[in-house]
């Protein structure tokens, strides 16, 4: 019990230790609220208000005549299916202009 109290401090010590060097990869958006790479894909950044753009401020996915934002309202999620590269599967999280919360499946392409 010991070895592994002192492994799990060793381990914390060294996460404690480690450098990360940070860089913005985009600046000027309004209210993002997640950041989720596409597999094999672009890095997206999903905005409150329904819209999911690439760092560049591309937009990849406009959902904005769907959603209902503002307070902890709007674009919640975004998740890719696990077989995605195969099935173009992915999945979003939004509160709807009613307010409720709907978990929409969508297919890329």
């Amino acid at each position: 019990m010991a070895g592994m109290r002192a492994a799990a401090l060793f381990l914390l010590f060294g996460l404690a230790m480690a450098q990360i060097d940070l860089m913005p990869i985009a600046t000027g958006l309004d209210r993002p609220v997640g950041l989720v790479q596409a597999p094999g894909g672009p890095l997206l950044i999903l905005l409150q208000a329904g819209r999911v753009v690439t760092p560049t401020g591309q937009v990849w996915l406009d959902l904005t005549d769907r959603v209902g934002s503002g307070g902890e309202r709007g674009l919640l999620g975004l998740a890719f299916h696990p077989d995605h590269r195969e099935n173009r599967l992915f999945y979003l999280h939004f509160t709807n202009r009613s307010g409720d919360t709907e978990v929409w499946e969508y297919r890329e392409g």
